[in-house]
């Protein structure tokens, strides 16, 4: 299957997954929305929401029955954080984090069989 071609599947019927598990992903690891945003903050309280965009994806092995890539999104994230002295909370966005996405999925059933093993900073994968 050719990349473009898988990654636009992927955006048309794993939109929501997709979705979901980087949503998770942020709400497991604030602490690295807290180093990604300029301003001073304290901590994030919560993750609210996202919007991912799909940036590219790279196919890693690929044989008879299975699949395995990478598919890099950038990420806009709705968030609760805490600023200064007095613990203040306010909701804001932060914009453009890219993350990877280690993916497999079995070419036989097409899509069915997607899953996201892991997700993980950009930068910590092109390093």
């Amino acid at each position: 299957m050719k990349r473009e071609a898988l990654l636009e599947r992927i955006k048309e019927e794993q939109n929501a997954y997709f979705h979901q598990e980087v949503l998770k992903f942020f709400n497991d690891n604030k602490a690295f929305i807290v180093e990604q945003i300029t301003d001073e903050i304290n901590y994030v309280v919560e993750v609210v929401d996202c919007e991912i965009e799909f940036i590219a994806l790279w196919i890693e092995t690929e044989s008879v029955s299975e699949l395995e890539f990478n598919v890099a999104v950038s990420v806009d994230l709705h968030v609760v954080a805490s600023y200064g002295k007095h613990d203040h909370h306010e909701r804001l966005i932060v914009t453009d984090i890219w993350v990877m996405a280690h993916c497999s999925c079995d070419v036989k059933d097409g899509l069915k069989d997607f899953k996201i093993h892991y997700i993980e900073d950009y930068e910590k994968y092109m390093d």
